[in-house]
């Protein structure tokens, strides 16, 4: 009666799902991200700091729209595989057991960056939408508003790199 080994109910074992490959899910944000820097570089140079002078951030913006579209779409596209990569890695801690705050840590990490990138992608839209339809010196007040365009990195006292 219920010494028989084999499973007579039907009931298969489902392979845990693992989601798409982390590294996979990286070099793609990072792609995107560099993509949308090189081509607005290379359409109209680097873009002015935005703690600069408000009339070179609108004549920048007003005089090369394509450039500031190319950068923001490339960083909000970026934004959006990083949410990815923050929401696998965080259900794969928990399928590897991990019980400590740690995955939720990451989860939540991940997730305000990748918000924070599309923020700042977002309001540096904006900023080019507004500029270049109606002159409004949009450079000024949306500088406040994006202060992830610039991140420095300090190597010391004098070296700062701007990415």
């Amino acid at each position: 009666m219920n010494d028989s080994t084999m499973n007579t109910n039907g009931a298969v074992e489902r392979r845990q799902q693992g989601g798409p490959p982390l590294a996979l899910l990286a070099a793609i944000s990072l792609v995107l991200l560099l993509a949308g820097l090189v081509i607005g570089v290379a359409l109209a140079g680097v873009m002015p700091l935005p703690y600069g002078s408000a009339t070179a951030i609108q004549d920048y913006v007003s005089g090369h729209h394509a450039a500031a579209v190319a950068i923001a779409v490339g960083t909000f596209g970026s934004s959006i595989p990083l949410a990815i990569y923050a929401a696998t890695a965080s259900a794969r801690l928990r399928q590897l057991g991990v019980t400590a705050p740690g995955a939720t840590i990451a989860l939540a990490g991940g997730l305000l960056a990748s918000a924070g990138l599309a923020l700042s992608s977002l309001s540096r839209l904006l900023e080019g939408i507004i500029v270049s339809i109606s002159g409004f010196e949009a450079g000024y007040m949306l500088r406040s508003v994006s202060p992830l365009d610039h991140l420095r990195i300090y190597h010391g006292w004098e070296d700062c790199i701007y990415i």
